[in-house]
């Protein structure tokens, strides 16, 4: 019976806790790299903005391995990549391949 406070319990503090980072990432300081493009490293990751020629795209490295994903998706402007962004850093930290070897058997 406790296991059905608990789950329902887990679930709203995960979604209060991505509707707060979703608010505060705009606010991140993302610094600039020698091509000009935007870029900010966190949690093991590099997301980088860049230009396209439809607007602008997202790109995801793990350091760690130097894997590389880039976004097939443009967006009109860098506020909306940024924001992108952390979707994409959300899916490379849960796509098992692009995890770290140390919680490959975590979910």
């Amino acid at each position: 019976m406790e296991d059905g406070y608990v789950k329902p319990k887990e679930r709203e503090h995960t979604m209060k806790r991505l509707a707060q980072r979703r608010k505060s990432w705009p606010e991140r300081a993302w610094k600039t790299s020698s091509k000009g493009n935007p870029y900010i490293n966190t949690e093991g990751f590099n997301l980088t903005i860049f230009p396209r020629e439809q607007g602008f795209a997202v790109s995801v490295l793990r350091r760690a391995t130097e894997r590389k994903q880039v976004g097939n998706k443009d967006f009109p402007t860098q506020l909306e990549a940024k924001n992108a962004a952390l979707m994409a850093l959300l899916w490379a930290k849960t796509y098992r391949e692009w995890r770290d070897e140390r919680y490959a058997d975590v979910r």
